[in-house]
């Protein structure tokens, strides 16, 4: 994946939008600075659930 972004997609227009529930996953594969995705996100939304 990555040496497609890199190569391919990064300048053509397109949003890459991963989702998951496994947050340590979520952030060791994506987010931390050894994942090969590590700088190239450019937001990131937190979903925050409501108890009753």
């Amino acid at each position: 994946m990555q040496r497609v972004w890199d190569t391919l997609l990064s300048k053509a227009g397109i949003m890459l939008v991963l989702c998951g529930s496994l947050v340590n996953m979520m952030y060791s594969q994506t987010l931390s600075y050894t994942s090969p995705l590590y700088g190239r996100r450019s937001g990131q939304i937190k979903n925050e659930t409501d108890t009753v």
